[in-house]
């Protein structure tokens, strides 16, 4: 039986984590249960085993309280949608996916503020909440980047549902555009500038050096998160797994892919590393205005302590205790 160790992956990026950490488990934990999305008590148990709560106070310390409570519902909301298509065999047919998809779709591409949709599955009620909550205080242009990462966010279990029927693995180079959208990195990365209250102009955000930080960091993540949870999805046989694509392609040891893929963790934080520095050269040669540059180094704060609190939270979160593979 295969048994992967969690490889150091030792981030240069200062552990963080907010001052209202107990208070948002408390609410987390009310929220989950509020919103119908918990069945039952021994799912509630289950998934406060999870110390989601904790995921969002490492990865947006600069929060208010108020702010806090807000993402880390977003946070349990993307772990129990996860959960209802990754861990149930429904999960892999396409026709259950794609209206459950499309659906959610139609309630992100709707006015917050005059939301109507219809349907009262739990999933979608406590979706359109969030929508509400997040998106009343941030202006168009953010309203329209967080649709277009999430839209491609959902639509990525169409295609993970598609490959786990066909029992035909990614390609690495094709899993790794795949990650880019099934691992809500970039519509996680859009709610940094919601919890420092700062957006940041459109034109900052099509800067190849700005799109080069937000994808090193969402790499950093989504390939962390596979790592943790590569023993817990390959014994259910998902092959929308970083580990699991190189271990179909090279056949090696699990624990050597495992390896592997934390070399290359490593390898997107020295690009980061590089791509901050440019930044900050190109800076000084700007006029951003005081506003925009306070808001950037934030922004650039965020996305270190996102890749920096998810491995964090990965050691100390229930979720993946398992490291036997075939063992669960």
């Amino acid at each position: 039986m295969d048994h992967i160790a969690y490889p150091g992956l030792n981030v240069p990026f200062e552990e963080q984590i907010s001052a209202f950490v107990d208070e948002t488990e408390g609410h987390l934990s009310s929220w989950a249960r509020g919103s119908g999305m918990i069945a039952d008590e021994q799912n509630g148990v289950r998934f406060d085993s999870m110390l989601l709560g904790r995921l969002a106070a490492r990865t947006y310390p600069m929060a208010d309280q108020r702010s806090l409570f807000t993402l880390a519902d977003w946070m349990g909301w993307f772990f129990l949608f996860d959960d209802t298509l990754d861990d149930t065999s429904e999960g892999r047919d396409i026709r259950y996916v794609r209206p459950i998809v499309r659906a959610l779709d139609r309630i992100l591409h709707q006015d917050p503020i005059r939301l109507e949709f219809e349907g009262d599955s739990p999933v979608s009620l406590a979706l359109a909440d969030l929508w509400r909550r997040t998106a009343r205080s941030m202006p168009a242009s953010w309203r329209k980047r967080f649709v277009r990462n999430m839209s491609a966010y959902l639509y990525a279990y169409v295609t993970q549902a598609e490959v786990n029927t066909s029992r035909r693995a990614l390609t690495e180079e094709s899993y790794v555009l795949h990650r880019l959208r099934s691992g809500a990195g970039f519509a996680s990365i859009d709610l940094i500038e919601f919890a420092q209250n700062a957006s940041l102009p459109d034109d900052l955000h099509q800067r190849p050096e700005l799109q080069t930080l937000k994808e090193t960091t969402s790499n950093v993540v989504c390939w962390s998160n596979d790592v943790f949870s590569a023993p817990k999805e390959i014994t259910r046989g998902d092959l929308c797994n970083y580990v699991a694509v190189l271990q179909q392609q090279t056949q090696l040891p699990f624990q050597q892919c495992a390896n592997m893929v934390c070399e290359r963790i490593l390898d997107q934080v020295r690009l980061f590393e590089d791509t901050e520095a440019l930044l900050a050269r190109t800076k000084s040669r700007n006029t951003w205005g005081p506003s925009t540059t306070r808001a950037l180094g934030g922004y650039v704060k965020g996305l270190k302590a996102w890749m920096r609190g998810n491995i964090d939270w990965s050691l100390e979160t229930a979720r993946y205790r398992h490291r036997a593979i075939g063992s669960l």
